[in-house]
């Protein structure tokens, strides 16, 4: 996890939201954003430090899509033809 996650999940805990937090470190633990089910009542710097970590999150992913595909196209080209 980034410490833009790590301080969104603080600050949705320090806040009292425990189940928010356990969502959006389940969401961003496995490569997806996160956006609360319902409005909640956050200060602008915790929607904010969300906004960030979904960013995080969408460019970790893209970047491991763009490794993968790299390394798909390293094994084929390295693989002969029988």
């Amino acid at each position: 996890m980034t410490t833009h996650q790590d301080k969104a999940i603080w600050e949705l805990c320090r806040q009292g939201f425990h189940g928010t937090a356990a969502e959006a470190e389940a969401a961003w633990s496995k490569g997806q954003g996160y956006a609360p089910k319902e409005p909640l009542p956050l200060a602008r710097e915790v929607i904010e430090l969300i906004r960030i970590a979904n960013r995080e999150c969408r460019t970790r992913t893209a970047q491991a899509r763009h490794q993968f595909a790299q390394d798909g196209r390293f094994v084929q080209a390295a693989t002969p033809d029988f």
